[in-house]
């Protein structure tokens, strides 16, 4: 890969950071997570107890939700070290030697 075309990826990368740490940041994404998440829970308590199928479903997309969430929030989080990769890339900063 050239050096024109990792600074291309990592850009791309970095605005996707960017849009994944807008959509984090927002209110209204913290609370439509917790209220969804809240949902599956009440669900989940009020499982009986031969409702098994039911149960297995409710904590697997608890499960998928809260991954999903992580990876998001996550996303946002990466972009620090990619305007680092990036402007070494540039040129703007040298590579940290030790």
């Amino acid at each position: 890969m050239t050096r024109d075309e990792q600074i291309a990826k990592l850009s791309n990368t970095l605005r996707r950071a960017a849009d994944a740490r807008a959509l984090a940041a927002s209110p209204v994404w913290v609370e439509a997570w917790t209220e969804l998440e809240r949902q599956l829970l009440d669900s989940l308590l009020e499982c009986g107890p031969t409702e098994d199928d039911k149960r297995y479903r409710l904590q697997t997309a608890i499960e998928v939700g809260r991954t999903v969430r992580r990876l998001i929030e996550s996303g946002g989080a990466t972009s620090g070290q990619l305007e680092r990769e990036l402007e070494i890339l540039e040129g703007v900063k040298m590579r940290p030697i030790a």
